[in-house]
């Protein structure tokens, strides 16, 4: 919009901005992840973009609305957000080729970068360490990775995947603040990592005094064996036997204890703990460990396990049922055939529950098959519960399952990690590019999570519920499109303004955050 006054030209222009940045930037600023980047990763004296900068960044667009970019479009979302209002740059400088190298020096100083942010973030913002929650989990890739010595074919998810790797990540258990995090091969196991973990957490934390949660993955003979040996105390699900299954159901229900834990997304879930000591042996191994052990007992599991197993139960049957209607026609004419689909039909929870006769010879076959109540009901003895173990002798029991059920903390950075903060890995050729790119994933986590922790200690009631998630926060600042509105007169910049929403004010006011406009740089 052009307006003529005597003697001034006046020109107002309305610029797009990233629409999260007033509140990701201030934490990156207290951070000082930018100048952390360049003392990391030193570059040569000049004009061109540094290192610290184009982390910045991948992190703004990271921690955007939902639609991210591939790597190779970023340069475009740089010049539609005017980036260089932030970074001081040229949209064309953040090409692929350039944050290629970015992620190449990154991915080489990882440890360093870490460490330090680590710190910072625990010290800035006092974030107590003792309970660190550990997770394993993939992240799949397509395209051509046949040099990688990381993205190799492995399972997740119950699936087979050609080109995956996994990450490695603790968290705190308050907040979820990322604390250490490790690219590994595609087919890399969570229980020989255990021993070497704990030592590079001890000494990242300079602390002994550790106690170490994970799913049942991360809880097994072997890992207990690595935690007793380095002096960490561990928390977490057990695989169990069946002698320990049979253990678990052999305890009456009303001898169980209510826990006043309650789930913020399930107010009717309703948990109960029996609190005693377990002897876990398991084959090839000489020693058997004595362990305490909490028998949990969760409402909503009992009804989903009597529920899942009645449909099983439901399904075995209608295959059965099938199989009689189809003997003595084609292959089902065969005796062995049929036995052979028989025999396929049970499933193996129900292998004492439901048996069958198959009669008469070829073309002449007659099935019998037959319910077991009372076993069948025997195998409700265990519905809703698994068992939780730990060396922690000392400490209450609610106390410690309050402390497992965070444990979904680091689950859902991980859901965020494939999710939310995904980008598409499309040409990362080289192993430390793809631990780079990992690398600046893990450092928006610990902006996301420490922009939680700011949300929750300002008590900002949340849309749903008592407290705005991260997410909530990044949502309310992502559905508006934000401008800066810049006043220039005969071209000299003579004033600018953010407009914000209502909702906005209130989160940056109540987090203590700047205006954004404070974060805004001279034209580019």
């Amino acid at each position: 919009m052009l307006t003529q006054i005597p003697g001034a030209t006046v020109e107002v222009r309305n610029l797009p901005l990233p629409p999260t940045y007033g509140v990701v930037m201030p934490i990156l600023n207290r951070l000082g992840i930018e100048g952390l980047i360049d003392e990391k990763c030193p570059m040569k004296r000049g004009k061109h973009l540094r290192h610290g900068q184009v982390v910045v960044f991948l992190i703004l667009h990271l921690l955007q609305a939902p639609h991210r970019l591939p790597l190779y479009k970023m340069d475009k979302w740089a010049a539609l957000h005017n980036i260089g209002l932030l970074l001081g740059c040229e949209p064309a400088a953040l090409n692929d080729d350039r944050i290629g190298r970015t992620l190449e020096a990154v991915g080489e100083a990882v440890s360093d970068i870490e460490g330090e942010l680590v710190t910072r973030a625990l010290s800035l913002y006092d974030v107590p360490v003792r309970y660190v929650h550990w997770d394993l989990t993939h992240v799949t890739f397509s395209g051509a990775y046949d040099d990688s010595d990381l993205v190799a074919p492995g399972f997740g998810d119950g699936a087979l995947h050609e080109k995956q790797l996994h990450v490695s990540l603790h968290t705190t258990s308050d907040y979820g603040v990322p604390l250490m995090h490790e690219t590994l091969a595609g087919n890399a196991q969570q229980a020989p990592l255990a021993g070497r973990y704990i030592e590079l957490l001890k000494d990242r934390l300079h602390t002994n005094e550790l106690v170490i949660l994970s799913d049942s993955a991360g809880v097994s003979y072997d890992t207990i064996t690595c935690y007793e040996k380095a002096g960490a105390h561990f928390l977490g699900p057990l695989q169990a036997t069946p002698y320990e299954r049979e253990q678990l159901a052999s305890v009456p229900l009303d001898q169980f204890v209510p826990s006043s834990f309650t789930p913020m997304r399930n107010k009717d879930s309703a948990y109960s703990l029996y609190d005693t000591q377990l002897t876990i042996k398991r084959q090839r191994k000489r020693k058997s460990k004595r362990v305490r052990a909490l028998f949990v007992h969760s409402a909503t599991k009992h009804r989903a396990d009597r529920l899942g197993r009645t449909k099983l139960l439901l399904k075995t049957i209608a295959r059965l049922s099938f199989i009689s209607s189809q003997l003595n026609r084609g292959s089902y004419s065969k005796f062995d055939y049929a036995l052979k689909q028989l025999s396929k039909a049970i499933p193996e929870e129900l292998q004492n529950v439901v048996f069958y006769d198959l009669q008469g010879g070829p073309k002449a076959m007659r099935l019998r098959f037959v319910v077991h109540w009372e076993a069948y009901d025997q195998l409700g003895r265990a519905d809703g519960r698994y068992i939780l173990v730990t060396d922690l002798q000392d400490e209450d029991a609610d106390h410690l399952f309050h402390v497992y059920k965070n444990h979904n903390c680091v689950e859902a950075r991980f859901s965020g990690l494939k999710t939310d903060l995904s980008v598409q890995p499309a040409w990362l050729r080289k192993d430390a590019r793809i631990i780079g790119l990992l690398a600046v994933f893990v450092m928006a986590l610990t902006v996301f999570s420490i922009m939680g922790l700011c949300s929750e200690r300002a008590g900002i009631k949340g849309d749903h519920y008592h407290k705005m998630t991260p997410k909530q926060i990044l949502f309310h600042f992502s559905i508006v499109t934000m401008y800066v509105t810049r006043l220039y007169i005969n071209d000299v910049l003579h004033a600018q303004e953010i407009k914000l929403t209502e909702r906005q004010q209130h989160i940056i006011h109540e987090m203590g955050f700047p205006h954004p406009i404070t974060h805004l740089l001279p034209d580019p």
